[in-house]
C-alpha cells in the first residue's frame, strides 16, 4: 500500500476517536478487527441440555472465540452472551424445538466454529395452574392507599403481582404459594377486585373484594398540659418535657416565639426540647403540627434571671503531650455549656466538642515545653482553671522523612511477601523492582509494557499481593490495565521462576478476572490478602466525573466495588476463582463477588493486625476525601454521598439510608486526593503508637487517633509538597512512603 493510502486510513481513525459516541483506539493483530485470527472452535457446552422454554445459563468451551462473538442453539440466537475469556463464553439459551441441535459460535470477524448435535432440548414440564383468590385481609381501607393488606389463596408464584381495582398494589411480597402481602394504592371510592397475576400470566380474581372508603377525619389540633421543668435561666439549654395530647411527628415547640432545639417526638403526648435563650419572665409554649394546628399553654414557662454557676475543672486526660500538640485531651469538671472554648498556656485548643455538662473534649495546640494552665470559658464568660494542668514535653525527635532508594519510574506501590524482607516496588509503566537490604537490584522481577496501556495518569500496573503461601507455592497476583480493543482491567496470577527467587516467569500468567472499563480513570488497582486467605480487590466507578453510569450504587456490576475471592480450588463453575461462601451477595441481590459497594475509587487499603479492620482511603469527587472502615455488604455512599455530604455538591438533601458514613473526612483545601496507610504497629516512633497514618497526594501526612472508641481525630505529621501514591510496611512495622516522582522514603524520627 502507498504511504497516502496509510495515511488515509490513519486520519479516518483519528477522526473516530475524537467523534461522541466513537471508539478509539488501533486495531491491533490480535483484536477483533483484524481479518488474520484463525475460526473458533467450539469443543464443548454445559449442561447439554434443557427444556424447550430456553431460559438455561450453559457455558460454551473452545478456542479463538473473539469479543463480540454471537452463539446460536439450532440457529437461534442466544442471549446474555458474556465473552469471559478467548476459551470460554456464558449465554442462556432460546427456546426451541425439542431434538438435538447444534451449537454456532460466530466471531465479529464473520468466522464461526459449530459443536454439531451438541445440546438437546427436552420437552418442558407442565405449566402452572391458574392462581385462585379466595380472601383478602382487611378488606376495606381509605382512598388514600397505605393500608397492608394479606391476600391468601392458592397456585401465588414468585414475582406475582396485585391490583385491586385495576390499580397495581405495591410492597407486593409472595410470602408463600397461599399468601401474599402488599399495600393498597390509592383509589376512588367503592368496591374493587382484587386480581393476583403469576409471571405466567395466568390470574385470578376475588371479584369486589376490596372497598376504598373515604378518608379519615383530620386530626385534632394538639393540646399542651405541662411542662417540666416550668422555669430556667435566660440563657437557655434547659432540657424541658412536654406532656399534652394529639402530638405528630415533626411537630415543632417555640418558648416566647423562639424554636427549641434538640427536639424529639417521643410519643402523641410525650416531646422533649431544650429551651432556647429568652429575656425573663414567663412565656407562652406553643407546639405546632405539621398540619399547621397548635396547641398553647400560656405563662406555661418562666425565665428567671440567676446566672449559670461558673465551671470548674477537675483533670485532664492525658495530662502530658508533646510540644507540636495535637495530642487528643479529655477534659472533666462541672457547669460546662454548650459553645465553651479551652485554651492551654493562652492558646486555643483546636476540635473542641462540649459532649455534656461535665466533659469536654479538644485536641491541644503546639505550645513550649513545661507545665500549663489548662482554661474552660463557656458563653457567658465564666471560666474555671486547672492550675498547671497539663505539661508540654519535648519530643524525643522530630518525625522525618529518609531517602531509601531513587531511580524508579513512577512508582504506585511497595509491597512485601509474608515472611520476606524484600520489597517488591511496582511501577505504573509495568514493571516490578525488587528492593533488598536497601539496594535495588538490576533488572526487572516482572515485566508487563508490552500489555500493559500506561498512560501517565491513571492506567498501568497499579497493584501486586503475594499468596499467604509464598514462600512455598511462588504465587503472587497482579491488576493491571490493558487496551485490545476493548479498555479492560485484568486481575492475573504468575509464579516465580523455579531457578531464580528475584524473577517471575513471564510465561505462567493465568487470568482470573477481566473487568471492562468504560473510561480511562478511576481503576483502584491495589490487591490484599486478608486475614481469612481470600485476595480483596479494589475497583473504582468506571471513571469519568460523578459517576455517570450508576456504577457506584448497581451491585450488579464490579466497578465501585471492593471483590473478595477465593484463588485456591475448588473454582466456581465458569470461573478461574472461587466465591466465599459467606460473601453478602452469594445467595442474591447483587454479583457474587461482591463484598462492598458504594466506593467511588478505593486508592490503597489495609487491614489492622488482630483486629482485622479494613481501613479504605477513598478517593473524593470535587470536595471531600474520605477515609472508611469497611463492613460486609456495606454501602459506602457514592454516588448518593460525597464522604458525609449529598452529592452533587448543593443537593438538599438525598437517601442516606442504610449508608454508612466515613471514618473521617476532609476537604479539598486540605488536600486534592487521599493516600490509604497503615495503622502504625512499629516501635521507632512512640507517639504514632496505633495511630492510622495516611496521606495525601499533595505531600502532606496525617495521623488519625482513636480517642474514645469510633472517635477519629487527625493530628499534622508532615507537609512535604512531594507526590505520595502509597505506603509499604517492613517486617518490625515501620512505614515507607512511595515518592510518584521516582522515590522510596522511610518515616523516621530524627
Amino acid at each position: 500500500m502507498s504511504p497516502k493510502y496509510w495515511l488515509f486510513v490513519c486520519s479516518l481513525l483519528l477522526v473516530a476517536f475524537l467523534l461522541p459516541g466513537c471508539g478509539g483506539g488501533t486495531v491491533k493483530p490480535n483484536s477483533s478487527g483484524s481479518p488474520s485470527n484463525p475460526a473458533p472452535a467450539v469443543t464443548s457446552i454445559t449442561p447439554n441440555s434443557g427444556t424447550i422454554n430456553g431460559g438455561t445459563a450453559v457455558t460454551v468451551t473452545g478456542t479463538g472465540f473473539l469479543a463480540g462473538a454471537t452463539v446460536s442453539l439450532g440457529g437461534t440466537a442466544a442471549t446474555g452472551v458474556t465473552l469471559v475469556s478467548s476459551t470460554s463464553i456464558t449465554a442462556t439459551t432460546p427456546a426451541h424445538a425439542a431434538g438435538a441441535v447444534s451449537v454456532m459460535v460466530t466471531n465479529s470477524d464473520a468466522q464461526s466454529g459449530t459443536l454439531t448435535g451438541g445440546y438437546t432440548y427436552n420437552t418442558a414440564p407442565p405449566s402452572n395452574p391458574a392462581p385462585t383468590v379466595t380472601s383478602i385481609s382487611p378488606n376495606n381501607g381509605t382512598i388514600n392507599g397505605g393500608t397492608a393488606v394479606t391476600i391468601r389463596g392458592t397456585g401465588f408464584l414468585a414475582g406475582a403481582t396485585v391490583k385491586l381495582g385495576g390499580t397495581f398494589a405495591t410492597a407486593v411480597t409472595v410470602v408463600n404459594s397461599t399468601t401474599i402481602a402488599a399495600t393498597t394504592p390509592a383509589h376512588l371510592g367503592g368496591t374493587a377486585s382484587v386480581v393476583v397475576t403469576n409471571t405466567d400470566a395466568k390470574s385470578g380474581t376475588l371479584n369486589n373484594g376490596y372497598t376504598f372508603t373515604g378518608p379519615p377525619p383530620p386530626n385534632p389540633a394538639p393540646t399542651v398540659i405541662s411542662i417540666t421543668p416550668n422555669t430556667g435561666t435566660t440563657n437557655g439549654g434547659t432540657a424541658v418535657t412536654i406532656a399534652g395530647t394529639g402530638f405528630l411527628t415533626g411537630a415543632t415547640v417555640k418558648m416566647g416565639g423562639t424554636a427549641t432545639t434538640v427536639l424529639a417526638v417521643v410519643n402523641s403526648t410525650l416531646i422533649t426540647a431544650t429551651a432556647p435563650a429568652h429575656t425573663a419572665g414567663a412565656v407562652d409554649v406553643v407546639v405546632t403540627n405539621i398540619d399547621t394546628k397548635t396547641g398553647t399553654l400560656t405563662g406555661g414557662y418562666t425565665y428567671t434571671a440567676a446566672p449559670n454557676p461558673a465551671p470548674t475543672v477537675t483533670s485532664i486526660d492525658p495530662a502530658t503531650g508533646v510540644t507540636t500538640g495535637a495530642t487528643a485531651v479529655s477534659i472533666t469538671g462541672t457547669g460546662f455549656l454548650a459553645g465553651a472554648t479551652v485554651s492551654f498556656g493562652g492558646t486555643a485548643g483546636t476540635a473542641v466538642t462540649v459532649v455534656n455538662g461535665t466533659t469536654i473534649t479538644a485536641s491541644t495546640p503546639a505550645h513550649a515545653a513545661g507545665a500549663v494552665n489548662v482554661v474552660v470559658t463557656n458563653t457567658d464568660a465564666k471560666n474555671a482553671t486547672l492550675t498547671n494542668g497539663y505539661t508540654y514535653t519535648t519530643p524525643a525527635g522530630t518525625i522525618a522523612l529518609s531517602t531509601v532508594v531513587s531511580g524508579l519510574s513512577s512508582p504506585v506501590g511497595l509491597e512485601r511477601p509474608p515472611g520476606d524482607s524484600r520489597f517488591f516496588i511496582v511501577e505504573q509503566r509495568g514493571t516490578v523492582r525488587i528492593l533488598q537490604n536497601g539496594a535495588l537490584l538490576p533488572g526487572n522481577f516482572l515485566d508487563l509494557q508490552s500489555v500493559v496501556n500506561f498512560d501517565g495518569q491513571e492506567q498501568g500496573l497499579l497493584g501486586i499481593a503475594f499468596h499467604p503461601n509464598y514462600a512455598t507455592n511462588h504465587k503472587f497476583y497482579v491488576n493491571y490495565t490493558m487496551d485490545e480493543g476493548d479498555r479492560e482491567s485484568i486481575i492475573s496470577e504468575f509464579q516465580t521462576m523455579a531457578s531464580d527467587p528475584n524473577t517471575a516467569d513471564p510465561n505462567s500468567e493465568r487470568v482470573l478476572l477481566v473487568v471492562n472499563q468504560p473510561f480511562p480513570n478511576h481503576k483502584g488497582g491495589q490487591l490484599v490478602f486478608g486475614p481469612d486467605g481470600f485476595l480483596y480487590i479494589g475497583f473504582g466507578d468506571g471513571g469519568s466525573g460523578g459517576d455517570p453510569m450508576g456504577n457506584g450504587q448497581n451491585t450488579s456490576t464490579f466497578l465501585g466495588k471492593m471483590l473478595r475471592i477465593s484463588v485456591d480450588p475448588p473454582f466456581a463453575t465458569g470461573k478461574e476463582y472461587g466465591i466465599p461462601a459467606d460473601n453478602p451477595f452469594v445467595a442474591g441481590g447483587g454479583l457474587p463477588e461482591v463484598y462492598a459497594y458504594g466506593l467511588r475509587n478505593p486508592w490503597r487499603f489495609s487491614f489492622e493486625p488482630v483486629t482485622n479492620r479494613l481501613f479504605v482511603a477513598d478517593v473524593g469527587q470535587d470536595s471531600w476525601e474520605e477515609i472508611d472502615i469497611l463492613q460486609k455488604g456495606g454501602n459506602f455512599g457514592w454516588n448518593v454521598m460525597e464522604g458525609t455530604h449529598c452529592y452533587p455538591p448543593g443537593t438538599a438533601s438525598c437517601d442516606m439510608t442504610n449508608k454508612i458514613l466515613p471514618i473521617f473526612e476532609y476537604p479539598h483545601t486540605d488536600g486534592i486526593a487521599v493516600i490509604g496507610g497503615y495503622i502504625y504497629k512499629g516501635a521507632a516512633i512512640p507517639s504514632l503508637a496505633n495511630k492510622y497514618i495516611f496521606a495525601d497526594l499533595t505531600g502532606k501526612v496525617w495521623s488519625l487517633t482513636e480517642a474514645p472508641a469510633n472517635t477519629w481525630t487527625r493530628g499534622n505529621l508532615l507537609d512535604t509538597g512531594l507526590t505520595f501514591t502509597s505506603f509499604g510496611k517492613d517486617a518490625s512495622g515501620e512505614l515507607y512512603l512511595v515518592d510518584y516522582n521516582g522515590l522510596i522514603r522511610k518515616l523516621v524520627l530524627q
